[in-house]
């Protein structure tokens, strides 16, 4: 299985904005994650993307080689702040999908 694409959004919100991505992959498999950061929405937002771009093409199994990799592509920009709300985020969509691939997910319709 591969990562085929990265999509996110930046969703109006009442108190803040959320900025939520979903991962596809081409076995048609997808996980849903979440990198809000407020104030810093837009700069989450571009940050998501960005991070999205750098792991297409990679194996969505491998979630721990992933985080791994990509904290090491933008430990320049340190540890912390929008960099690291795109890694989460990625994280936590990586985890949905894998759980839903090995079926220990319940509700697979995201």
């Amino acid at each position: 299985m591969k990562i085929t694409d990265v999509k996110v959004w930046l969703v109006e919100g009442v108190k803040y904005n959320w900025t939520f991505l979903k991962i596809y992959t081409d076995e048609g498999i997808t996980g849903v994650g979440e990198a809000t950061n407020w104030p810093g929405s837009q700069i989450v937002e571009a940050a998501a993307k960005e991070v999205g771009r750098r792991i297409i093409g990679l194996d969505p199994m491998k979630v721990d080689f992933i985080w791994t990799k990509l904290y090491r592509d933008l430990n320049w920009v340190g540890p912390y702040g929008a960099s690291m709300c795109a890694i989460s985020g990625i994280d936590m969509a990586l985890l949905d999908l894998k759980g839903k691939a090995l079926g220990v997910l319940r509700f697979t319709n995201c």
